[in-house]
């Protein structure tokens, strides 16, 4: 489908990045008038859906400390982060490209939240600890 313009403003109020678009044809619902003789029938409407979820979510190694998750980033362009979550509190937002995060510290159940509002769960847990002897673990000892 051909439209009109995309009328924009640097202060993201422009007409487009504003209007209704109730159909999600990505037409704005209302003409944009500029006078009598100077209207826009068919202006072109903000794409407004989020981007898609990651995917290929994986715990790709863990020890008794850390948990390290990967992941594939979606393709969409308005994509610029993953937000971790762990025990339902955000911790951190990682980057777009980076496709990685490190857990440390923990024994716990972690999400990767998409900003479609779903849920990635992530199983995973830290490797069960070692004993501790004189304060020194098990391994370090001669």
């Amino acid at each position: 489908m051909l439209g009109g313009n995309f009328w924009a403003n640097p202060n993201g109020k422009g007409f487009s990045q504003t209007c209704k678009d109730v159909n999600g044809d990505g037409i704005c619902d209302l003409s944009r008038i500029l006078d009598a003789n100077n209207i826009d029938y068919l202006p072109l409407a903000k794409e407004k859906l989020p981007p898609k979820s990651v995917s290929d979510l994986k715990n790709k190694s863990y020890a008794s400390g850390y948990i390290n998750w990967t992941w594939t980033d979606p393709e969409d362009n308005d994509f610029d982060k993953v937000q971790i979550y762990i025990n339902n509190k955000y911790k951190t937002s990682v980057l777009k490209g980076i496709q990685y995060y490190r857990a440390k510290n923990l024994y716990a159940t972690g999400h990767i939240r998409s900003l479609r509002g779903q849920w990635i769960r992530a199983e995973t847990s830290t490797k069960p600890g070692r004993t501790v002897q004189h304060g020194r673990r098990n391994d370090e000892m001669h």
